[in-house]
Parts: C-alpha cells; structure tokens; sequence
C-alpha cells in the first residue's frame, strides 16, 4: 500500500510564531492597509511525477494573495496559487514500445492517484517581513504553510523578493522555494512471455521535490 501521510513540518509553524512574537511590538506603519497582488511565471525543479505521460512541459504557475500589515515590518498573507503548462511535446506512448524479451527484469512505480497530471492549485497562509525600506525599494522574506488540494499535498514554502513601489502601488520580484513530500511503491518485475510475470522486489521510495517559483507580479495597497 502506498503511504500517503500528510507531511506537514512544525517548523514552519514554530518560525512563524516566533517572527511574529519578535516584531508584534513593534508601530504599525510601513505595512498600513491591505495588499493585493498577482504574479506570474515559471517553475524550476517541477516534480517529475506532476508532469507524468513521457511529456516533456515547460511549467507555469500564477499566484493570487492579500496581505494585512500587522506591524511596521510583518505582515500576515493569504494566497491561493495555480500551476499548469505552456507547451507539451510527448515521447512515443507506452503501449507502442516493444515488450522486454523474455526473462528481462523491468521497474514499475506506483504513486498515489492524486498525484499524477501537470497541474495542481494550491492555498497558503503565512508572514512576510519587509526587514527595511530604501526609498521605493522594500525587499520582501516570506513563510508560508498551506495544501496542494489537487494534489492531497500539504507544504510549506519560503521566499524572498523585491518591491519597487509606485505610489500605492509596486511591482514584485520574487521567487518561492516549495517543500513537498510524499511516498511511492517501486517494483522490479521480470518479463515471462508465456506465463505471469514474476515480482522480484517492491519498495517504498520517499519522494521529496523542491520546486522553484518564479515570478513577476504587481500589487496595489488599500485602506489603511
């Protein structure tokens, strides 16, 4: 049977309370009123199994968020973010690859069923601290914790970028790094051409992928 545990590091958690502990003394100010921003752009490092089919994809996500300013240097972000593919080519399909010769050994894995297909969309809650600002220029550190829904995920991520502001608004740099987890069942198998083929071995292998997320984004802050 596969294992398919939620992973979910405390962490994360642990980091998020003790940033916001640091700095909850601190004046509200720098942070005032709620941001929202989308950003789009490409994924590195996408994990194998997401993509599936002998395909080869180049991968995109966009990301929707809204972040309240707590005090001068922390605020508290909500997003929801959605990854897909621009351009697919696939190899020959399976079922039209010759069958090993007789007595060749083959590996099969087995992943749980969410797992598989490009796309997943995802929602994520944490802190962004805006550690200083020099004139328009405000780099940004981001946690966060969130679930890959589509995907039976959970995960937690960490990030950086660059504001440039404009007035109330600003355009974002930024890039996130994804931490995911999961288990899978690898088979080896040898061929029998006139009879069942016979298992030899069947193994659980931890999948860990570290996607990047990067992306180009604009925000525009309201209220106070």
């Amino acid at each position: 049977m596969v294992s398919h545990r939620p992973r979910l590091s405390p962490i994360p958690i642990a980091i998020l309370i003790t940033v916001a502990a640091v700095f909850a003394v601190g004046p509200v100010g720098a942070q005032d009123g709620t941001t929202i921003g989308i950003g789009f752009g490409p994924i590195a490092s996408y994990p194998e199994e997401f993509s599936g089919g002998g395909c080869d994809a180049s991968n995109v996500g966009f990301n929707l968020g809204a972040r309240r300013g707590m005090t001068s240097s922390v605020a508290l972000e909500a997003s929801i973010a959605w990854t897909g593919s621009v351009s697919t080519s696939c190899a020959a399909d399976a079922l039209s690859r010759p069958a090993p010769l007789d007595g060749e050994t083959y590996r099969r894995t087995t992943l749980p069923d969410p797992i598989s297909g490009e796309t997943f969309w995802a929602t994520r809650v944490g802190a962004v601290v805006t550690p200083w600002q020099l004139g328009g220029v405000t780099p940004l550190v981001r946690l966060s914790a969130g679930r890959l829904w589509s995907k039976e995920l959970w995960t937690w991520t960490w990030g950086a970028g660059v504001r440039y502001a404009f007035g109330r608004q600003g355009i974002v740099v930024e890039f996130d790094r994804w931490n995911l987890g999961y288990d899978a069942v690898a088979e080896t198998w040898v061929y029998r051409e006139a009879a069942f083929d016979e298992l030899q071995l069947r193994e659980t292998v931890e999948r860990r992928p570290r996607p990047w997320f990067v992306r180009v984004g604009w925000e525009l802050t309201v209220g106070r």
